[in-house]
């Protein structure tokens, strides 16, 4: 009831689904910096239904055994089993915080929808000024491109060289090439804006 603070619309991953069945989400997104509006998170996702494009064991084995080089500095495993045999129902491994401007998660989608095949995903959650700057940049022409040049941003799966103690210099797996298939990175640091003596005195 505010003066001045506009309509907060949320969409969910379902009204996403349902939406996309007549209308292209990119072309809303679109529409919204037509009208100067401000998305607070968008997430992103790659599929895999082959396991030959996001190998989801050898990520797991690879990021737990440290053969990453990454702005985050941490990551969590979450295996989910039953409690009646033991089955796996769900695996995830995630870096970064779910508070965090960007956060990414890599886990078995068909275990957790409970279906038969392969399903691995990689999912970004983007958010705050991080996800104003995609919502700037994406077009329906570079959504994967764009997804995988933030990913090579943050994160290289490396093969260890026991003669070199600087991962930094280690070369990159061959299978991580093949997955973002682009040497380019994408910030989405935005550069702090100066704050002029009228900025102050409408804040004081």
């Amino acid at each position: 009831g505010n003066k001045g603070m506009g309509i907060h619309v949320i969409f969910t991953g379902q009204a996403c689904r349902y939406y996309e069945t007549e209308h292209n989400l990119i072309e809303l997104i679109q529409r919204i910096n037509e009208s100067k509006g401000k998305l607070t998170r968008i997430d992103l996702a790659m599929d895999d239904r082959t396991g030959d494009v996001i190998p989801f064991k050898q990520l797991i084995k690879d990021i737990t055994n440290a053969n990453i080089v990454s702005k985050w500095k941490s990551n969590v495993e979450i295996i989910k089993r039953s409690n009646k045999d033991a089955e796996i129902k769900g695996h995830t491994i995630s870096l970064g915080s779910r508070s965090s401007r960007l956060f990414m998660r890599i886990y078995d989608k068909a275990l957790e929808q409970k279906i038969e095949g392969i399903w691995n995903r990689i999912e970004l959650e983007i958010k705050k000024e991080y996800a104003e700057q995609v919502q700037k940049i994406i077009t329906k022409d570079n959504v994967g491109e764009l997804m995988a040049k933030i990913i090579n941003n943050y994160i290289r799966i490396v093969k260890p060289n026991p003669n070199d103690s600087n991962k930094s210099r280690w070369e990159t797996k061959p299978y991580w090439e093949k997955l973002i298939a682009t040497t380019g990175k994408q910030s989405l640091t935005v550069a702090p804006e100066e704050k002029t003596i009228d900025d102050m005195k409408e804040w004081i």
